[in-house]
Parts: structure tokens; C-alpha cells; sequence
């Protein structure tokens, strides 16, 4: 793994329907190798929930697009989903039937992860995964 690296090692726009969670984890199989397996293994299931609930919540069209990138930099591998919907405030709270499991996997299993400023144009989540060298 090339420390510092900056660029994104994985950039893919997904269409917004109910197979983007698929498609995404498959981009994904680019990096094997690359990332240990038991990172790829958390590494694929945040990226289908985050993708998952942009198609779930943010009020997409199916011809609307979800765009996700991932980086290695510093030992941690960092996942990006950019929808066009209108954001969300992540809750403190846990899962529940109603809210999903989603966002609870994220906070539990990701070293860091949040959401950018959500404007007009959009809504950021991304979280960060450190990776054993």
C-alpha cells in the first residue's frame, strides 16, 4: 500500500436504484489485494449501507446518479458516497426497526465517518477504515 497517496484509487458513479448497493460492492473487487481481507470485508459492507441509503432516503430518480470514491492514505482506506438529495442529521440513537442498521454499522465498525455540509447540491457521507499493513 502506497502511503500518502492522495488520488482516488476507485471513483464510480452508480445509477440511484436498487441495485447501486451491488454494483458498488462489486467496484469494489478492483481493490483486492490491495486492502487486507478482513478490512475488505467491513470495507464492503459500510459501502453497501451508505450507498443503500442514499437510494433509500435521499429522494433519487432512478436515472439519478451516486457517486462513490475510496483512497488509501496512511494506513486507512476512505470511502466518499455523494447523492444529489437533501441530507440528513446522523442520530445519536441506535438502530431500531423503523431507522435501520445502516448508520449504526457505520459508527460501530468504521474508525471515523461522518457527513459533509449537505447543501443544495448535495449530501456527503464517508467514514475511514484503518487497514493492518
Amino acid at each position: 500500500m502506497t502511503t500518502g497517496r492522495r488520488s482516488p484509487l476507485l471513483s464510480v458513479r452508480l445509477r440511484a436504484d436498487r441495485t447501486a448497493p451491488r454494483r458498488a460492492r462489486r467496484a469494489l473487487d478492483e481493490l483486492r489485494g490491495l486492502v487486507p481481507p478482513s478490512a475488505f470485508t467491513d470495507l464492503r459492507l459500510l459501502v453497501t449501507e451508505v450507498v443503500t441509503n442514499s437510494v433509500r432516503h435521499a429522494g433519487l430518480d432512478d436515472d439519478d446518479t451516486i457517486e462513490m470514491t475510496v483512497r488509501l492514505t496512511d494506513g486507512r482506506v476512505m470511502v466518499t458516497c455523494h447523492d444529489r438529495g437533501p441530507g440528513y442529521r446522523p442520530l445519536e440513537t441506535g438502530a431500531s426497526p423503523a431507522a435501520g442498521w445502516g448508520l449504526f454499522l457505520v459508527r460501530e465498525l468504521a474508525d471515523r465517518w461522518g457527513t459533509d455540509t449537505c447543501t443544495g447540491t448535495g449530501c456527503t457521507t464517508w467514514f475511514e477504515l484503518t487497514v493492518p499493513r
